[in-house]
């Protein structure tokens, strides 16, 4: 695997995150309404440190766009671009899902509602999905700019 394979990966999937966000994270189907990721954030919907996981996964994003630039423009292998691709992946994929999964937990233990009661009003839209494989696939291509030999 070259570094420059690595950089056009981080480009593309820094890019998704970045949308991710714009697009729906969760879906109302009683009342046939969407949430996006900047809903969220703009609206402080959850009253918590929750309302700025969306303003971070624009965030790490813009941080992989941006390594992925200087991946493409450096000479050699990069073992920081590597590891932050790792960490920066981590975060794209776990706090997407916690976020939701805390938002969830809140309305079955606070309200009464089964899991699947709540699964089924609120379910994640594909703009959470993207958040979720960005953040695969950027930790995956992370792992695999650790081992870059050029």
């Amino acid at each position: 695997m070259k570094m420059k394979t690595i950089g056009v990966v981080a480009l593309i999937f820094g890019v998704i995150a970045v949308a991710g966000v714009f697009l729906e994270w969760i879906y109302v189907p009683l009342s046939d309404t969407s949430v996006t990721g900047w809903d969220i954030f703009d609206e402080r919907i959850n009253d918590s440190w929750l309302d700025y996981i969306p303003l971070a996964s624009v965030i790490l994003g813009a941080l992989c766009f941006v390594i992925g630039i200087l991946s493409l423009a450096s000479r050699g292998p990069n073992l920081a671009s590597g590891f932050l691709l790792l960490i920066f992946g981590i975060a794209c994929l776990v706090l997407p899902i916690y976020m939701y999964y805390d938002m969830l937990s809140f309305i079955v233990t606070d309200y009464g509602y089964t899991w699947s009661e709540v699964l089924d009003m609120y379910q994640p839209g594909i703009g959470g999905y993207l958040e979720i494989v960005s953040g695969f696939v950027l930790f995956i291509f992370g792992i695999l700019g650790l081992t870059v030999k050029e």
